[in-house]
C-alpha cells in the first residue's frame, strides 16, 4: 500500500534566488517592484483558501476511449 510523504525543503533565500537565476541589480529592483505592486492591489479576502484533504478516497471517472460524451441524465438521482 503507497503511503503519503511530504517533502520539506528549506526556502531559498533573495540571494540565493538571484545568483540562480542571474539577476543584474536593475532587474532585482524590477522585481522587487512588480511584487510590492501585486500585493498591494491585491485584497487580503481575495487571496486563495486552502483546501483540507479529506479522508474519503476520491470517485474514479470512467472516460471513452473515443468519441464525444454524451450527457444522460442521472437515474439513481430521479428515483431517490
Amino acid at each position: 500500500m503507497a503511503h503519503s510523504v511530504i517533502i520539506t525543503t528549506p526556502m531559498p533565500t533573495w540571494d540565493e534566488t538571484v545568483e540562480r537565476l542571474g539577476l543584474s541589480k536593475a532587474d532585482q529592483e524590477f522585481v522587487i517592484r512588480l511584487v510590492d505592486e501585486k500585493g498591494s492591489r491585491r485584497p487580503a479576502a481575495s487571496a486563495p483558501k486552502t483546501r483540507f484533504a479529506s479522508s474519503r478516497p476520491a470517485k474514479t471517472v470512467a472516460k471513452r476511449a473515443s468519441g464525444q460524451v454524451r450527457k444522460t441524465n442521472n437515474r439513481a438521482r430521479a428515483t431517490a
